[in-house]
């Protein structure tokens, strides 16, 4: 009986040196590949996903303050197309003069404020600034600019451009809303920087995507 004993615990003892041998071979490949092959695989998919996740937020962030943006300078292009439209029928009642009614128009376009720095201003198709609040720039021929050349072109509707006042070190992105106003052959152009419109942006709104 204690011969067999003595016979079992060798061999048992030759069965764990064995599988011992085959496992921790096994386990340095299994954590070289995880560490080499499945950890980069996991760290490129959540770069990649973190990464649409982003320009997700982003375009959603984007296109949110360009839709406020442009409803904002819309309903103060159409307010102000009313006033025109309002003058110019008092003319046509007798009441006022065409001189009369312009000069009424254009004080109450100048006693206006669009954001910070924006303003409103008038071309007419041949792309002469009819009325501008600054006065040197006032019946002067801007079609040497490119979104002056697309107002002439489209005359309503929205657009954005870059653009950079006297004393200013570069460029920013304007955004401008028209509205066509033709007995007096007006493009009403309500424009100012796209930067001074973030309190119409509720931050909130984004919470649940962003987390």
């Amino acid at each position: 009986m204690q011969s067999n004993l003595v016979v079992k615990h060798p061999l048992r003892n030759k069965i764990l040196s064995t599988f011992l041998r085959l496992l921790i071979p096994l386990l340095v490949i299994l954590i070289l590949g995880v560490e080499f092959l499945l950890v980069p695989s996991i760290k490129k998919w959540s770069i990649s996903h973190l990464q649409n996740s982003t320009s997700l937020i982003t375009s959603s962030i984007r296109t949110t303050a360009t839709v406020a943006v442009r409803n904002h300078l819309k309903a103060i292009a159409h307010q102000n197309l009313e006033i025109a439209k309002h003058h110019i029928h008092l003319v046509e009642q007798g009441v006022l003069t065409q001189e009369e009614a312009v000069n009424r128009v254009q004080q109450i376009f100048l006693n206006q404020s669009v954001g910070s720095s924006g303003y409103i201003y008038c071309l007419n198709s041949k792309g002469i600034a009819v009325y501008h609040p600054n006065k040197g720039v006032e019946n002067t021929d801007v079609t040497s600019f490119d979104f002056a050349r697309e107002q002439i072109k489209v005359k309503e509707g929205y657009i954005e451009y870059n653009w950079r006042n006297p004393g200013e070190e570069k460029e920013r992105p304007k955004a401008l809303y028209m509205v066509y106003f033709e007995p007096l052959d007006w493009i009403i152009s309500v424009s100012s920087y796209r930067s001074e419109f973030d309190e119409l942006i509720n931050i909130n709104d984004f919470r649940e995507l962003v987390l």
